[in-house]
């Protein structure tokens, strides 16, 4: 009779030690779907035992297997958790940038995931996965493919008033300049999803939803890669990847000299009903005052806070200089900052 009682007991310490890691775990919303339900049926099956008449034999058994099941979905649990559970650096740099300084840190950051990855190293995308954020000096940029002949003038040419450069993103010619947000994407897809288009969507998504807390709609467009408002760009987006590895990103214009487009076919669109623009230039046309119109860096925060949680990043490394230590905050599946 003892050793029944101790076996009886031994199972429901199981189980209430079980189902209150589930719940914490559930709480923090980190387990795959798949996970979720091994957890919530080994615990529905572990009452239905305790309600039945078993043998002595039965009870050892059914203790024991709970016992070496639980163990395994803890380590299940905590695989999952290193994998989803990712941390972001952040580098919003105030000022001006030039372009070739943020295109060599780019290429830094990726070669240091690289080298992670050849490494083997544990959580090296929660160390490195990276977003900047920043201003460009008035530059034109072309991707490996793109057709010089969308530039109203000669890329050999030098000028004092904007630089031109060629990189290994995709896409056509872009401007970028005071004004306009662009950010610079670093992440390791394997620990997200190997998928570029899913990426390159789920990027839109996240202009989408910042132009959304302004009561800008934005959308796609079923022929153009971007952020559209009817039939106007607000946002570009031209990426590159490598083993998975992603880099540059997109532009958002908050409020650039749009003048500066005239002097490109901004991403080779050529077609007279398509323009571009900005968010001051929709929210002025909706009434609202020049001193209630957002400011960079206003728009900058909610870029981040929709990144972070588009991505599942959970915590957020702020640097507001490219060789500076970061501070820390956390971001939760509501947006607030603790």
């Amino acid at each position: 009779k003892c050793i029944a009682v101790l076996l009886f007991l031994t199972h429901i310490l199981i189980i209430w030690y079980g189902t209150s890691n589930m719940q914490q775990v559930l709480g923090r919303g980190c387990l795959n779907n798949a996970v979720c339900s091994r957890i919530q049926k080994l615990f529905r099956f572990g009452p239905f035992l305790s309600q039945h008449s078993v043998t002595r034999q039965q009870s050892a058994c059914s203790s024991l297997l709970l016992f070496h099941t639980h163990q395994r979905l803890v380590s299940t649990q905590y695989s999952t958790l290193a994998k989803t559970d990712l941390g972001l650096r952040v580098y919003n740099i105030p000022g001006i940038t030039q372009y070739q300084k943020a295109l060599a840190f780019q290429r830094e950051k990726r070669e240091l995931l690289k080298s992670a990855k050849d490494n083997k190293r544990e959580n090296a995308a929660a160390e490195n996965d990276t977003l900047i954020l920043l201003e460009h000096n008035p530059v034109y940029t072309l991707g490996k493919n793109s057709d010089v002949e969308n530039c109203r003038f000669d890329i050999n040419s030098h000028s004092e008033d904007y630089e031109v450069h060629i990189v290994e993103r995709g896409g056509e010619v872009t401007y970028h300049g005071p004004g306009q947000i662009v950010g610079y994407t670093i992440l390791d897809l394997d620990n997200h999803k190997k998928d570029l288009h899913w990426f390159l969507r789920e990027v839109e998504e996240v202009i989408i939803r910042v132009l959304d807390t302004y009561g800008i709609i934005g959308s796609r467009h079923e022929a153009y890669t971007g952020v559209w408002v009817g039939d106007e760009k607000i946002a570009a987006i031209g990426l590159s990847a490598s083993r998975w590895i992603t880099m540059h990103g997109f532009s958002l214009n908050v409020s650039p000299s749009m003048s500066d487009f005239d002097r490109i076919i901004p991403c080779g669109i050529d077609d007279p009903t398509k323009s571009v623009t900005s968010i001051h230039h929709i929210l002025s046309r909706t009434g609202t005052s020049s001193d209630a119109l957002p400011s960079v860096s206003q728009v900058r925060e909610r870029i981040i806070e929709q990144f972070a949680t588009r991505f599942q990043f959970h915590t957020v490394y702020y640097h507001n200089h490219l060789e500076k230590k970061a501070s820390l905050f956390s971001y939760n599946p509501k947006l607030s900052r603790s």
